[in-house]
This record gives structure tokens, sequence and C-alpha cells, in this order.
């Protein structure tokens, strides 16, 4: 091979990495790429604020500010198992006025919309897993890979039940996805900022009553044991600022759901349904 040849396809191997670059730099904030030092910048000041509305050419619904008392929570997918063209399995966005925002179940779909909410991604690191269905977190490596290639430099961190079993416990889950990802994060090596291809699990007891999994900024959210399938699955609720919002996942009516509004507070309480939907 004579050296001109070598030198011609070292150069085309280099602009195909910039390519690959530039085009992966940016995506987290929906807009043409900038330059390659603002997607590896450590910690840079955020572009834009986790509270207030940015602007829009079509409706969000977060395209109004969120005040620094309120809370608001966008339903990112309502459906079911099977794949529906407009219609995510379950995903809960619940927003809070002091710039925290934390999903409860990523379900099948769910990435896709929470995308189009164009929401910076290293705001949206915390999710909450009520259980193991694909319904409920079957887009979970979807935002892991695909939160990391559009800008999270974080890891992303997933708090879920146990089961009767170790291999039906949220950890469990989670160190096998991220085996099954070997290839793909393998080959993103030297290629993308690496800081947000990480995932922690969180793994609690799913008998847990009214049990603290998290508390941290003045956010207090608890479990408590759901009647759905096999043993493991959870409910969670949420308080912040004097209210409170109470998730159930898939459940039956139990005392320990109506249990958990006992304190004098405004309160949101969702299970999981399925909405009627053209498609």
């Amino acid at each position: 091979m004579t050296t001109k040849r070598i030198f011609v396809l070292a150069s085309m191997a280099l602009v195909a990495v910039m390519l690959y670059l530039w085009g992966h730099s940016d995506g987290r904030e929906g807009t043409i790429a900038g330059p390659l030092s603002v997607s590896f910048a450590a910690e840079s000041t955020p572009e834009f604020s986790p509270v207030k509305a940015r602007a829009r050419d079509f409706y969000s619904p977060n395209s109004e500010d969120l005040q620094r008392n309120e809370m608001r929570l966008i339903a990112c997918g309502t459906g079911m198992p099977t794949a529906r063209p407009k219609q995510a399995a379950s995903c809960w966005l619940l927003e809070l006025g002091n710039g925290d925002k934390f999903i409860f179940d990523i379900g099948t779909g769910s990435a896709e919309r929470i995308a189009a909410l164009q929401i910076p991604y290293n705001y949206l690191d915390k999710v909450f897993l009520s259980h193991l269905h694909t319904d409920h977190f079957g887009d979970l490596d979807a935002l892991f890979v695909g939160g990391a290639l559009a800008g999270r430099q974080k890891p992303l961190r997933v708090w879920g039940p146990s089961g009767d079993t170790p291999e039906r416990g949220t950890k469990y889950a989670i160190e096998h996805l991220r085996k099954a990802l070997t290839w793909d994060l393998d080959g993103r090596q030297g290629l993308t900022d690496p800081r947000g291809y990480h995932i922690e699990a969180n793994e609690f007891d799913y008998k847990g009553m009214n049990q603290i999994v998290y508390q941290e900024n003045g956010v207090t959210i608890r479990s408590f044991p759901a009647i759905h399938s096999l043993d493991g699955p959870v409910s969670f609720s949420l308080e912040w600022n004097g209210l409170k919002f109470v998730f159930g996942g898939d459940t039956f009516p139990n005392k320990w759901y109506g249990m958990t509004s006992t304190r004098r507070m405004p309160t949101w309480r969702f299970t999981s349904v399925s909405l009627p939907c053209r498609t």
C-alpha cells in the first residue's frame, strides 16, 4: 500500500470521527451542534433553566414557567405492553419548582416522548421503577444510552424494588442490561463524553412499609408494596414543599395505598392506566 493511499484512508477516518462527534455534541439542546468543547466542558453553566420555559414553535406540556412553589406532572406514557404508534407505555415525569425532575417508570416507547420535551438530559438523571414489566422499564436502555449521547454528563440513577429472589430484583436487571449493551458501549469509547455512560442501581426492599428510599434537596420519596403479578412491585409517594404525589404503578386497591394520604396536604394520586387513544 502506497504512502499516498495510507494518508487518504487516515484522513477519511479522521473526518468520519469528527462528523460523529459533531453530530452528537449538542443533541441535548435540540439545536444545531455548536463547538465540540461545549459537549465536553465539565459541569459548565447550563444554558437552559430547569424551571423556565424556552421559546418553541409548537405546544408542549412544559411550555410554561414552573413557579418555585409548584409541582408539574407530565404523562409521557399511559399505554399497555403492546406497541401503539401514538401512545407509549407507562412513564410519568414529575417536575418541581426547585429544579428537580423525577421519572416514574420508563415503559416502552416513552424515551421518544421525553426527548420531544427538549429538556437537557443532565436534569433527567433520576428514575424510579415500580416493577420490572417491560411496559414499565422497557425504554431504560434508550434513556441510558440516548441520554448520554445527547449530553448527560453524569450517571443515570435508578431506584427500584428487590424481588422474592435476587434474579427478580432491580439490581440484577440493571447489571444484566448493562452487560447486554456491552457491544454498544464499547463501540463508543474514545468517541463521546464517557461521563454519562454509567448507571447506578439503588435497590430497596419491596416489602418496606412507607420506607424512605430517597431524601435529597427537601424531597422525600417513600415506597410501599403494590399488589400485581409476582412479589416485588411497589408504589411511591413523593413529598416536597407541602405537596404530595402518589404513584401506584400497577396495583389492586390495598390498605397501603389508602394510608399514603393520611397527612393533610394537597395530594395527586396516580395509578398506571391505559387511556383511550386513536392509532
